[in-house]
Formats: C-alpha cells, structure tokens, sequence
C-alpha cells in the first residue's frame, strides 16, 4: 500500500428511499385488508352454501418460504366419523 492512498472509505450517501412513506402505505393496505375481510368471507360463504358445498378440506404446506396449499377437496356434508371402542385397555 503507498501512504498517498486514502485508507477509510468515503461516506455513504445519505438513503433516497423514504421508510415513512413506505410504512404509511404499509399501513394503509393492512387497514382496507382488514375492512374488507369479513365481506369477502361472507359472500365466498354465502357462494358455497349457494352451490351446495357444505364444507371443504385444503391441505396445506407450510414448509420453507413457499407455503402454499396442495389440494382441496370440497362437496356435501359427510356424517361425522365415530370411532369405535379401543379393545387394547393401552389405548383407553
């Protein structure tokens, strides 16, 4: 290294991008989200009932950052499952 050469970089420029802008539309988005929803769940329930889905099973994937649903599956309403009696007294 020759001693004539600056050994401390230059300062950075002072940051163009304005974070309160970004967290106030942030803000904004979550709050008509938030005003939005429960409409939206009625009418999406309201369509089900309408078409005769009575309930509906989505199996879902949560691994990594990809989580996504993998199936779904919808149609009448099925009588619930009774399980029979444990005969293993390891089991009661």
């Amino acid at each position: 290294m020759n001693m004539t050469e600056p050994t401390l970089t230059p300062p950075m420029a002072p940051p163009t991008v304005d974070m309160a802008q970004i967290f106030a539309a942030h803000a904004e988005r979550a709050a008509r989200i938030d005003a939005l929803r429960p409409g939206n769940k009625d009418r999406l329930f309201d369509g089900l009932m309408a078409a005769g889905i009575t309930h509906v099973t989505v199996t879902f994937d949560g691994a990594g950052t990809a989580a996504r649903s993998k199936a779904s599956a919808h149609g009448p309403a099925r009588p619930p499952l009774i399980s029979p009696r444990p005969r293993s007294p390891m089991l009661r």
